[in-house]
């Protein structure tokens, strides 16, 4: 195919013009659409799915090591813990054997507290656990011995009059609990363990101190 040339001999300009025009117009076009398409997978589309996915696996990982359980639990303050039995009164407690000892009612000759003296009801009978902070040494308080119980907003002085040690099963707990020996009535009466230790918090004896008030 010969070229056109123009009277001077050489290429038509206005032909060279327009096929310039197509040939810049169709390489834009095409370096456009191609540089963006990799500007968008390479940051735009790429980035956020990336992105979006990171932080998801992030989150995961974060619950599954336990970092958020354990942020949590650094500021996490337990309820402190509520004493099962009836409440006590700050005023009732019994001062004997150089102790001051809370006292703690109680419905039942079942259950001893560990760190109380209990009042079983009707208020003759208190007994505790053969402890050096509760009634441990109660055997060695001899009669005429003295000692103050401050209960219902009184206070009460007592002497002890008879002290006992005597196998378990010897006891007559509902004379016991009314402060009854040998049909004597005293005032009241204290009992804790002795003898050998079973375990659970039970001994092969009780010893036990009647006392009246003064």
């Amino acid at each position: 195919m010969k070229a056109i040339k123009n009277s001077r001999g050489g290429i038509n300009p206005r032909i060279f013009l327009f096929n310039l025009i197509i040939a810049t117009v169709v390489t834009g076009l095409g370096f456009g659409f191609v540089g963006n398409t990799e500007a968008e997978n390479a940051y735009g589309l790429l980035e956020m799915n990336t992105g979006r996915d990171f932080a998801q696996v992030s989150l995961i990982d974060e619950i599954d090591t336990g970092a958020i359980h354990s942020s949590y639990s650094s500021s996490f303050t337990p309820a402190p813990v509520q004493y099962s039995s009836t409440p006590v009164s700050a005023t009732n407690s019994i001062s004997i054997l150089g102790r001051n000892i809370q006292i703690v009612d109680s419905s039942t000759t079942e259950w001893t507290p560990d760190n109380l003296v209990a009042r079983y009801k009707g208020g003759r009978f208190y007994y505790a656990h053969n402890k050096s902070n509760l009634f441990g040494g109660l055997a060695g308080l001899s009669k005429g011995s003295t000692f103050t119980i401050f209960v219902d907003g009184e206070v009460q002085n007592y002497v002890v009059a008879d002290n006992i040690t005597i196998p378990k099963g010897d006891i007559k707990m509902n004379k016991v609990v009314k402060a009854i020996n040998n049909g004597v009535q005293y005032s009241i009466s204290l009992m804790t363990c002795a003898g050998t230790m079973l375990g659970g918090g039970d001994a092969t004896e009780r010893t036990i101190v009647f006392a009246n008030r003064i």
